[in-house]
């Protein structure tokens, strides 16, 4: 099915949106009390999955009471490996735009809903593939100079890595959960 240019930024316009809005959601999760998502018909088991039960409203990191982002999906994987969709889409739109470099204050409160959203998953999984497609599609768009894209590229990458050394010394229960890396080594 051929799609139109209009078709095209609808549907990616939506995603971003919608996006935004299920990580803004994610955020009450953390904030709201739990009484009230009981109330709305999630469960209280927060970390446990019973198949024929309801979701609960955000998970728990193995070993610490740190609480992870999942929005209205099944898990913050799940949600992590989504986010990328809306924030990719963003991405594109905005470094292919006329006024790539200026950024309104819309844009710059979803680009940080979206970050911020990924980040609160707590998903590695979802994280890699952020910064990987991220990179990705600032080599790709042709209309930055190559300088400008090896810059983004360069800074992104740098940007990680100082991040993921200050949380792993600031926060290593969070970032190195033993059991849940264990398996990802055994179970890969």
């Amino acid at each position: 099915v051929h799609w139109s240019a209009m078709s095209w930024h609808i549907i990616s316009r939506s995603l971003i949106v919608i996006g935004s809005l299920l990580g803004l959601y994610g955020f009450l999760t953390l904030i709201l009390p739990a009484g009230f998502f009981t109330s709305l018909g999630y469960s209280s088991l927060h970390s446990l999955y019973d198949p024929s039960g309801s979701l609960a409203a955000f998970q728990y990191i193995e070993s610490g009471g740190t609480p992870r982002l999942q929005s209205t999906f099944s898990g913050p994987n799940q949600f992590g490996i989504w986010l990328i969709i809306p924030f990719i889409l963003f991405l594109v739109q905005k470094l292919t735009s006329e006024n790539a470099r200026k950024f309104s204050l819309n844009e710059v409160c979803i680009f940080v809903v979206l970050l911020l959203a990924s980040f609160f998953t707590f998903s590695r999984s979802a994280w890699i593939g952020l910064i990987f497609s991220s990179i990705i599609v600032v080599l790709s768009v042709k209309t930055l100079s190559i300088k400008m894209r090896r810059m983004l590229a360069i800074g992104g990458v740098l940007l990680a890595t100082v991040v993921v050394l200050i949380m792993t010394s600031i926060i290593p229960n969070t970032l190195l959960r033993s059991h849940s890396t264990q398996n990802h080594f055994d179970r890969p």
